[in-house]
């Protein structure tokens, strides 16, 4: 009986609570006195155990996403209509298109974004508008992807951020505003809408993203039904509001009664909302939004994952975030301090998976599985189980060249869910070798100077380009390796594509060789430089750009007949303070 209990007590089901709302239960034996009780018929039915909708029992709905909740309100998917609605019910469809004034809705639901990817490959899609997403990094299974992204007949792109790798495939491009430059609301994850204010117009032609939208209704209802023209007329973003909460009248979520000026008025406001207050628990009274009134578990087996590690790809590769970063980079790249907790792309991997394959810390790998490969160097980690390796999600083919992390990631996706797997891929890892190494560091722009290089980079294997912070100021670091010397024109065009205006340079090459030394000055204090065939001097230059110690002879440096101080490594991002600083600091008695 113990054990019995022990399993129940950890056993968990998936509860739909009503449509595109899942709460995850965990739930424990029931209490005696509670089920007593509920035999009497004094506390109403509920969900395994009773306690969801008290205090300190959820349900909160489970999104990776901040505003997540809003987009299953507006139906913001393709397997959901507005005001948790169904595709697949008639009746659903139905109320959407009486109020959407249209004849009727499709009976099939839309395509996930995979399955979108895997249509548009098949040529089966002809157009595809991609509003605030970057699919040519964040999606798995890149290859396909990207092939897809060629396929289709017209790709449009609505995007704020000219960092996105998708927008290389676009035919069209639709300036959007970014989130301090729109009104709208908010939905957090307790049901509570929050109004969203302007800080900052739209810069040049950027717009909106519902007066983007409504645009391109208007000219294709003029041209195909212009008697519809004026569903698409909204004098504002209240408008826009006020339509989509006509959807939720008589839906669980109802805040139809909800209105900007309301939200002005009282603030945040949870829904279901009455026109005076929102209920701030929800399924007390035991019932819930579904024909029977009774919650539906949905029984799910557990099942192996798609990726089976194997004697030719024998480790298990997981991807997850870093501290400082946002899913794709297209912003949070443009913020160079961001990038001191962890300047440049890396696998981890645990110290005897190292040594067993004879690999030191700082080596360069080759990371490869059925479906692509990627280099990049490789770190020990011993919080990693044996056996486990990690890539940060975010380096696509902007900072790690090629197709980025996700040429390796499966696109199967979980049958309930439609998620892909994005976070188990067998591969396989060996040397890179690709002995000629090129290296770049240059203060400056970097979303200006970072296109600069995509020629270049086009040619090597391994191409690294990434924003680093050096003392105070903002610069690029390029990283290059091939199995061979290049020839001199790319030599050359690797020693001038950013040269600086107005600098001096401190030149020792070896072009018969492979071999490009230079250094850039301004009033002797140093812009940048560029190794090429010979990278010893990187770190002392390095350290020498972010603030340290000068070289004693510079020629000497480059030649490889003296040594400069090495870059101490950054343990506190937010203040730059650097592992060396905190040594002296413990060597002069602080605690």
């Amino acid at each position: 009986m113990r054990r019995a209990r022990r399993r129940h007590r950890h056993r968990r089901a998936l509860v739909r609570a009503e449509p595109g709302y899942t709460v995850l239960l965990c739930h424990g034996p029931q209490p005696v006195q509670q089920r007593q009780r509920q035999e009497r018929g004094a506390d109403p039915p509920a969900p395994a155990t009773g306690h969801i909708g008290k205090p300190g029992a959820g349900p909160f709905s489970l999104t990776g996403q901040p505003n997540a909740m809003g987009g299953r309100e507006v139906g913001g998917m393709a397997t959901l209509l507005p005001g948790h609605r169904e595709p697949g019910d008639a009746a659903h469809r139905a109320e959407v298109a009486a109020l959407w004034h249209i004849p009727a809705l499709p009976s099939n639901p839309g395509l996930s974004a995979i399955e979108m990817f895997e249509a548009a490959a098949a040529g089966r899609i002809k157009v595809l508008w991609i509003a605030g997403t970057d699919p040519a990094q964040s999606l798995p299974e890149q290859a396909l992807v990207r092939t897809a992204l060629e396929k289709v007949d017209c790709v449009i792109v609505q995007e704020a951020f000219n960092s996105s790798e998708t927008l290389a495939y676009a035919d069209i491009v639709l300036p959007a505003a970014a989130w301090p430059e729109k009104d709208g609301t908010v939905t957090n994850s307790e049901r509570r809408i929050s109004r969203v204010r302007a800080a900052l117009p739209p810069p040049g032609a950027a717009r909106e993203d519902w007066r983007i939208v409504a645009a391109v209704a208007q000219r294709l209802a003029a041209t195909l039904m212009p008697e519809r023209v004026a569903l698409f007329e909204f004098a504002d973003a209240a408008a826009v509001f006020a339509e989509h909460a006509a959807t939720t009248a008589g839906r669980d979520l109802d805040y139809s009664a909800l209105s900007y000026e309301l939200l002005e008025q009282r603030g945040p406001q949870q829904w279901p909302f009455d026109g005076k207050i929102g209920r701030t628990r929800l399924y007390e009274d035991g019932m819930f939004p579904t024909a029977s009134g009774k919650a539906q578990f949905v029984d799910i087996a557990w099942r192996t994952v798609s990726d089976k590690v194997s004697a030719h790809f024998p480790l298990r590769l997981t991807t997850g975030r870093l501290r400082d970063h946002w899913h794709t980079m297209s912003r949070t790249a443009l913020v160079p301090a961001l990038t001191r907790h962890a300047e440049e792309p890396q696998l981890a991997m645990h110290p005897r998976d190292l040594q067993r394959q004879r690999l030191g810390s700082g080596d360069l790998v080759k990371v490869r599985n059925k479906r692509g490969a990627i280099y990049l160097p490789v770190v020990a980690d011993d919080t990693l189980r044996p056996g486990v390796a990690f890539i940060a999600m975010h380096w696509g083919g902007a900072a790690l060249g090629g197709q980025g992390i996700n040429a390796l990631t499966t696109r199967v996706i979980d049958p309930q869910s439609r998620q892909p797997e994005l976070k188990h891929a067998a591969v396989a890892v060996e040397p890179a070798r690709l002995p000629w190494r090129a290296t770049m560091l240059l203060r400056g722009d970097v979303p200006s100077m970072r296109p600069q290089l995509d020629t270049l980079r086009a040619m090597f294997p391994y191409a690294v380009a990434v924003p680093v912070m050096l003392g105070g100021t903002e610069a690029l670091r390029l990283r290059l390796a091939a199995s061979a010397a290049p020839d001199a024109a790319v030599l050359q065009q690797l020693a001038s594509v950013l040269e600086p205006a107005g600098s001096l340079s401190a030149v020792l090459d070896d072009p018969a060789r492979g071999i490009l030394r230079r250094v850039w000055l301004r009033a002797k204090q140093p812009l940048g430089f560029v190794l090429a065939g010979d990278v010893r001097a990187d770190e002392a230059l390095s350290s020498w750009l972010d603030g340290g110690a000068a070289p004693d002879s510079l020629p000497a440096l480059l030649a490889g007949q003296a040594r400069g101080t090495v870059r101490s490594r950054v343990v506190c991002a937010c203040e730059g303070v650097r592992e060396d600083a905190i040594c002296a600091g413990i060597a002069r008695g602080w605690t």
